[in-house]
């Protein structure tokens, strides 16, 4: 697992002075604060490939206007949109609620296949959280619905990412998610 987290997207520069829209990554809240060290990858020629926030102003949940100490000008600001922004998973503040979730028995549908199986693990990668799921076998070993038997066939990797999730029930601990066909 890395030490850094991508955290956020800088989508356009939005003033003279070096603001950004800044939008977070999918499925994940605006983890960036006041003060907080942000490595921009890929670097820009020209350009900080460091910065620290300097302000934060329309903070909503998934997205904020930010300013860098290090972002003098529109020029600089406009060589930067695009940037993934990282921060060290150490430093973020919501680290331990937000990625140490317990995916594990969470049941994932698809929406045009239905069931597909229960999450085994989460392993939280530097941009999404990929899920392990025992997909459900019938009698015969065939991928229906049955018990999962101990082999890595019958498992698939499942990448969760906000543009997948069609809707999360917390209570029931299911996830009904719009998957490509073939993913699983």
């Amino acid at each position: 697992m890395s030490d850094y987290l991508a955290v956020a997207t800088l989508s356009f520069a939005r003033r003279l002075k070096g603001g950004f829209l800044a939008r977070s990554a999918p499925g994940l809240p605006f983890l960036m604060r006041e003060g907080a060290h942000v490595a921009l990858v890929p670097p820009v020629l020209d350009a900080p490939r460091n910065v620290t926030v300097a302000r934060i102003e329309n903070l909503k949940p998934d997205s904020a206007e930010v300013w860098f100490h290090e972002v003098e000008d529109l020029n600089v600001a406009e060589a930067l949109s695009g940037r993934t922004c990282l921060m060290k998973r150490s430093d973020i503040d919501a680290a331990p609620s937000l990625f140490e979730r317990d995916w594990r028995g969470w049941v994932v549908y698809d929406v045009r296949e239905g069931r597909i199986g229960v999450v085994e693990a989460a392993e939280i990668l530097p941009s999404q959280i990929l899920l392990t799921v025992a997909r459900e076998v019938d009698d015969a070993g065939d991928p229906s619905i049955g018990e999962a038997p101990d082999s890595a066939q019958a498992r698939c990797l499942i990448p969760l990412v906000e543009e997948l999730c069609v809707e999360k029930d917390e209570d029931e601990r299911r996830l009904v998610m719009d998957l490509p066909a073939g993913l699983w």
